[in-house]
């Protein structure tokens, strides 16, 4: 029996709504297709194959189908002399092997099958061998389970390149953090989770009290890193303003208790626990504007969790908003 394909999408719909029917669509004609040619098979074996009698000898290998049930069968034994009394290979399980149709398909030997359609679980010993699989014999199950699902809520359809069946899998996504009004000596970002490799700090009309630079420390499970920093921080003006920092992740150059700064860092994972950082931010200081840019590296002793935005002096901030965004 062949299973009803889903609404193809039409070009009325709605972008969410053509999406939706596109994937269910294209997902079930795999399946569609096996269908199709498991009867359109069916259909020429019945025509090929001699249906089975009692009364007629056969040699191993040979194939009948079974007037009870229309399936083919294969003779699993060197000869079966025909008598009246033979049962039909249907029952006749000690003699014969169902190679075609539902129920329980087995086979003794090595063999090939066109168009297997399985509605239960399928036990294969051996390597196996399936049409847009190619020799790809290790995921099978995948493959079989990809087939027969629409995946689930917020997967893609992913290509696995030349002769292997798509499946479904989940993208990356972004993570947006709360954004936090600047005020107090720190900022902390905590809760960051593993196996995130770009975390953006955005900063938007931040200030402090005072001339202390604005600076971005990571941290670990034991807290957060106040050392061992390589980083710089440069404001061209009529002369170029350069900062080290060895405590932190430097964002501002020459900082003033009137300077605005709005921009964003980016904090890339280099490989284990190596972080770089690089970033562009506007500042503007009693109506003049200028461009802070930076960068740098650390190396963590654990994995990193937390994110704080803070000074390298005691000035606290007093104006702006603070927000991260990880994947």
């Amino acid at each position: 029996m062949i299973t009803p394909l889903p609404n193809p999408p039409l070009v009325t719909d709605s972008p969410t709504d053509f999406q939706n029917k596109a994937s269910a669509f294209l997902a079930a004609l795999p399946t569609f297709a096996l269908q199709a040619n498991s009867d359109i098979a069916g259909i020429t074996n019945t025509a090929a194959t001699p249906m089975w009698t009692a009364t007629t000898t056969y040699s191993q290998g040979n194939v009948v189908w079974s007037p009870a049930t229309f399936q083919n069968y294969r003779l699993r034994v060197a000869t079966l002399t025909g008598a009246a009394g033979n049962a039909d290979p249907s029952v006749d399980t000690a003699n014969w092997t169902q190679v075609s149709g539902t129920g329980n398909v087995s086979n003794g030997g090595p063999a090939s099958f066109t168009n297997v359609t399985a509605t239960g679980n399928l036990s294969v010993q051996g390597n196996v061998s399936l049409g847009d699989a190619g020799t790809d014999t290790t995921t099978v199950a995948s493959q079989l389970s990809a087939n027969a699902s629409v995946g689930t809520s917020g997967q893609v359809l992913t290509s696995r390149g030349a002769n292997l069946s798509p499946q479904w899998t989940t993208p990356a996504t972004i993570t947006q953090g709360a954004a936090v009004t600047a005020s107090g000596t720190a900022i902390d970002f905590l809760g960051i989770p593993s196996g995130v490799k770009r975390i953006t700090v955005m900063f938007m009309a931040v200030s402090t009290n005072g001339a202390s630079e604005n600076i971005i420390q990571l941290g670990t499970a034991g807290g957060f890193v106040t050392t061992n920093y390589f980083s710089n921080a440069t404001r061209p003006s009529s002369t170029f303003t350069h900062v080290l920092f060895t405590t932190g992740f430097g964002v501002t150059a020459a900082a003033a208790a009137t300077r605005v700064i709005s921009g964003k860092i980016e904090i890339c994972n280099l490989s284990g626990n190596t972080w770089v950082s690089s970033g562009v931010l506007a500042d503007r200081d009693s109506g003049t504007e200028r461009l802070t840019i930076s960068g740098g590296y650390v190396a963590l002793g654990a994995s990193l969790d937390r994110i704080r935005v803070t000074t390298n002096g005691a000035d606290a901030f007093d104006a702006g908003s603070i927000n991260i965004f990880y994947e």
